[in-house]
């Protein structure tokens, strides 16, 4: 974003995410255009918003970006479409990444307020990441000891880093068990309800499966992004690499990899599914 960029303000200040379309632009020169409540409303008047002001970067929830779409929007060669607060649908992100714009899909709990992570969406993505984390942030996938999971197991998602909150307001049993001490780093761990997670080096996902105090799921052909969450529907999920990602993972996670690529070899020579490594 630089001070040539129109970014459209559409969040409720209610809303946490709210803070970057206020400060963002405010911290780069950028003009800031704060759109009412009856615009975001009705997709037809923000369009219409959007092209009267020049508008070159919006964020948005995917239900906003559908009232868009639905309503003849198509994006500008260079025009900046932020999309976080809900799960982003599959046909919603192909059909924003087809034009002449730039996606990019973000996640971040409350908790680590604003985002944790980001990836950019493009047009041919066969599966819709959340990205890697920003900086000075860190995910880890553990498992109930809160220890690396290999590779091919599932694990729970937690976030490190700048962005993790004290705690929650007046709530010291809650916040002693959500923020847990960072045995792989400084400061601490939120430890998300999310048990079904998995990073790879082109990005994290979680996908359909148990959840710890939160019904908050994810389908494989979608990625985490709230407690506003789509339903399940699993499709093949045992075919990803789910792993800590490198600038996350403990020293001796080298080991894991070599063990889990072993695995691998053995059963591709035809070994068998359940033979160990030699």
């Amino acid at each position: 974003m630089s001070r040539a960029d129109t970014l459209l303000a559409v969040t409720t200040i209610s809303f946490d995410i709210a803070g970057l379309e206020l400060f963002l632009p405010l911290t780069t020169g950028a003009k800031l255009v704060i759109a009412d409540r009856d615009e975001v409303a009705d997709g037809f008047r923000l369009l219409q918003h959007l092209e009267l002001e020049g508008v070159t970067v919006m964020q948005a929830t995917p239900s906003t970006w559908r009232l868009l779409l639905e309503a003849g929007f198509q994006p500008k060669p260079g025009f900046k479409m932020l999309c976080g607060g809900e799960a982003l649908p599959a046909d919603v992100a192909h059909r924003l990444a087809q034009g002449a714009g730039i996606l990019w899909n973000m996640y971040g709990p409350t908790e680590t307020t604003i985002w944790s992570s980001c990836g950019r969406i493009g047009a041919a993505e066969a599966v819709i990441t959340v990205g890697t984390p920003i900086a000075n942030t860190q995910f880890y996938v553990l498992d109930r000891n809160d220890q690396p999971v290999p590779l091919g197991v599932p694990g729970q998602l937690h976030i490190g880093g700048d962005g993790v909150a004290r705690g929650y307001y007046k709530r010291a049993d809650l916040t002693q068990e959500k923020f847990v001490a960072n045995r792989y780093g400084p400061g601490r761990l939120y430890r998300t309800a999310i048990w079904r997670a998995g990073c790879r080096m082109g990005g994290c996902r979680c996908w359909a499966g148990s959840t710890r105090r939160s019904n908050c799921v994810a389908s494989a052909s979608n990625w985490a992004k709230s407690s506003r969450c789509s339903p399940p529907k699993v499709k093949s999920p045992q075919r990803l690499w789910r792993c800590a990602p490198t600038w996350a993972r403990p020293a001796d996670w080298s080991a894991i990899t070599l063990i889990n690529r072993a695995i691998r070899a053995r059963r591709a020579a035809g070994v068998g599914a359940g033979a160990e490594p030699a």
